[in-house]
């Protein structure tokens, strides 16, 4: 077994776009549409407040999680 990295993060670290749908749609969120890139996942999504409002959310599910340490630039991100 590989050791965890920033490029290779331990399972429980890694996005999961089906999870993190499922985690939203559970929220009160409705998916709209999504918009599938090598890197990453656009989410559109609303949601309806309890007054009946409905207000229009994007996320954005990244394909790893980038390394948040200052002034380190992550080998993904810098190819892009």
């Amino acid at each position: 077994m590989s050791s965890p990295s920033p490029v290779n993060p331990p399972y429980f670290e890694r996005p999961d776009l089906t999870v993190e749908v499922r985690t939203l749609i559970t929220g009160g969120f409705i998916l709209e549409s999504t918009h599938r890139n090598p890197g990453y996942a656009i989410l559109s999504m609303v949601r309806p407040d309890e007054f009946g409002q409905v207000h229009r959310y994007c996320f954005v599910i990244a394909r790893i999680v980038l390394d948040q340490r200052p002034g380190h630039v992550h080998p993904e991100a810098a190819r892009a």
